[in-house]
Parts: structure tokens; C-alpha cells; sequence
């Protein structure tokens, strides 16, 4: 879900839907929307003029391509906002899990840009600020006037797949111990041993000389925040 804050909406959508378009079979389309669908999954998308949100939905029977069909989207979203709405002021939210299984009325949603961070900080859950006070913020585009309060625990892999990585097979995640850096496995490392491989580094993270299975490769350590730490959400950001 993006807030599109100074984006010609018409544009943005009509541009938008020539990519869904051209890479899925549509079914049908009109104004501000579209339904599609790839293979047994199928995709909502449409936007809001008056309250300047684009809604995304996918459905199907496996998380596994949903995940790869929502990314699919994701990544056409994106690529127009850097492409062609460089100035414009994006707000990027997910709807949370916990409340779509519950059927909520007004679900909760998470900025993407508190996701990022709690995943710098290690974590795998957030919680759910289910049915707070959001009597100024509207969801689907009615405005909410809840005002009972609970929190339940969401997993990230639920909520950002891309980002966990939790839609890829077993078999093509790498086990930390096939990876070696001079004689240590990453899943030991010590942080002057990484500092002795640096091929280089940023804000944003490192890159250290290592061998996976005896052949030599290059890998990126993503830092991990003590405190908020913009730096390393950007990391996390580019990373997606």
C-alpha cells in the first residue's frame, strides 16, 4: 500500500497499468483499477484520487508465488517512482497479517519504513497495534473511528517476505557454515577477522572476501542497529 503524495495519479496508474498489462493476463480494468491474475493468482490493484493512496492485493493458493507475484509488483512500483516520480513523497505501508486473517473491519498497517528497522535490529516480530485510535487516518478509504486497543505479535516473514527471504525454497538459502571467511565459518566470526577480509565498506554495509564450498565469493553484512539508525534502514531498503 503506497500513499502517492504529489503524483498525477492518472498518470501513475495508466503507466502502471501497461506493465500489469504486459506481464500478466488481465481480466478487467477501468479508471483507478485493475484485476489480473497469473496462473492460478490474481491481483487487485487500485487507487484512491481523493485520499492519494494505491491499494495492492494478491490472492492465490500458494504463498510461494504470492510472494514472487507481490515482489513482481512491488519491483513495476518502484521502477516508476525512481524512474519517472524521482520528487514525489512516497509513504510505503503493509496491512498486517494478524488482522486479515481476523477479518477486521480496519486493519492495522505497518510502515514499511518501521519493518525495515525492526529487521536491522534482528527482530522477527512486530506488533500489531490492532484497532488503535486513528480517528485522523483512514484505511481502504473510510475513515476509522476505533478506539479499543490490543497487540498481537506478527511475524516478518509474514508481513515482508522479500525481506526474509521466507518465499525462497530450503534449498537455495545458504547454510551460514558453508561459508568461510580466512578459517572461520561466518556463523563464528569475529568482528576483527571481517575487518582483515574488508574488500569495502559503507553505511550501508560491508563487503568481505570469503569461500562458499572452497569457491572464492564476495558477501555484503548488512549492519545491525543498537538505536535507530537511518543508515542502516537504508541498507535494508536498498537490500529489498
Amino acid at each position: 500500500m503506497y500513499h502517492l503524495g504529489c503524483v498525477p495519479l492518472h498518470t501513475f496508474f495508466a503507466n502502471l497499468l501497461v506493465g500489469i498489462v504486459s506481464l500478466l493476463d488481465p481480466h478487467l480494468w477501468w479508471k483507478s483499477g485493475v484485476i489480473a491474475s497469473k496462473g492460478k493468482d490474481f491481483v487487485f490493484v487500485r487507487y484512491d484520487e481523493y485520499y492519494r493512496y494505491l491499494y495492492v492485493w494478491v490472492r492465490g493458493p500458494s504463498v510461494l508465488s504470492l510472494s514472487r507475484l507481490l515482489q513482481l509488483l512491488m519491483e513495476m512500483i518502484e521502477c516508476l517512482i525512481n524512474c519517472k516520480f524521482q520528487q514525489a513523497t512516497v509513504e510505503r505501508f503493509v496491512v498486517c497479517s494478524h488482522c486479515i486473517d481476523a477479518q477486521n473491519q480496519i486493519p492495522y498497517r505497518f510502515k514499511v519504513s518501521d519493518i525495515e528497522y525492526a529487521a536491522t535490529l534482528g527482530l522477527k516480530q512486530v506488533q500489531c497495534k490492532e484497532k488503535e485510535i486513528r480517528t485522523d487516518i483512514e484505511c481502504f478509504g473510510w475513515p476509522s473511528k476505533q478506539k479499543q486497543k490490543s497487540q498481537n505479535s506478527v511475524a516478518l516473514s509474514r508481513l515482508v517476505p522479500d525481506l526474509t527471504l521466507s518465499f525462497m525454497p530450503s534449498s537455495s538459502i545458504i547454510d551460514y557454515s558453508d561459508i568461510r571467511i580466512g578459517t572461520f565459518s561466518l556463523a563464528s566470526i569475529g568482528d576483527s577477522t571481517l575487518d582483515n577480509h574488508k574488500l569495502g565498506s559503507s553505511s550501508q554495509g560491508s563487503v568481505v572476501a570469503a569461500t562458499y564450498k572452497d569457491i572464492p565469493v564476495a558477501i555484503k553484512i548488512l549492519p545491525i542497529a543498537d538505536a535507530y539508525d537511518l543508515e542502516a534502514v537504508k541498507g535494508f531498503a536498498s537490500f529489498r
